[in-house]
C-alpha cells in the first residue's frame, strides 16, 4: 500500500470519528447564539457568566408506562428542582461544563433497557444543547454522574 493511500484513509477514520462523536452528542457548550446573548451589555455578560441554568430531560423510549421526567439545574447561585443541585454544579464545574464524562469505574449489567437523556439551556453563559442514548440507567450514571441523577 502506497503511503498516500494510508495517510487517506487515517483521515478519513479520524473525519468519520470526528462527526460521530458530533451526531451521538458529545458536542456541549457553545459560543452564545440567541439575539438576546449577541446584543447584551458587558455588564450583562458579566452577570450571566458563572451561571447555569439546564434543563434535564430523561425519556424511557421503550418503556410504555415511564412518562419522561424533567428538573432544572441552575447553578450560580446554586437552585431549581434538581434534588441533588449542589453536587451536579460541582460536577459540572470540575468538567468545565461537559455534559459527559469518560465512564466512572464500575460494572453495568447488560439489561438493555435506554434511556435518552437531554440538557438545554445555558452553561456559564454559554448554549447547552446535548442529547444522547445510553443503553440503560446505570450506562447513563456511569457517563454522566450526579448531572443526571433525579
Amino acid at each position: 500500500m502506497k503511503p498516500t493511500k494510508t495517510v487517506a484513509k487515517i483521515a478519513a477514520t479520524l473525519l468519520a470519528l470526528g462527526t460521530t462523536a458530533v451526531l451521538t452528542g458529545t458536542a456541549q457548550a457553545s459560543a452564545p447564539t440567541t439575539p438576546e446573548q449577541a446584543r447584551a451589555t458587558p455588564e450583562q455578560a458579566r452577570a450571566a457568566a458563572g451561571r447555569t441554568d439546564l434543563r434535564l430531560t430523561l425519556t424511557h423510549p421503550e418503556a410504555d408506562t415511564t412518562p419522561a421526567r424533567t428538573t432544572i439545574l441552575k447553578c450560580g447561585p446554586t437552585g431549581g428542582t434538581h434534588p441533588s443541585a449542589r453536587s451536579a454544579c460541582a460536577e459540572l464545574a470540575a468538567r468545565r461544563g461537559t455534559i459527559e464524562q469518560p465512564p466512572a469505574g464500575g460494572v453495568c449489567t447488560m439489561v438493555y433497557a435506554p434511556v435518552l437523556a437531554e440538557a438545554t439551556g445555558t452553561y456559564d453563559g454559554r448554549r447547552v444543547s446535548f442529547k444522547k442514548q445510553y443503553g440503560n440507567d446505570c450506562e447513563l450514571h456511569q457517563h454522566t454522574g450526579v448531572v443526571f441523577e433525579f
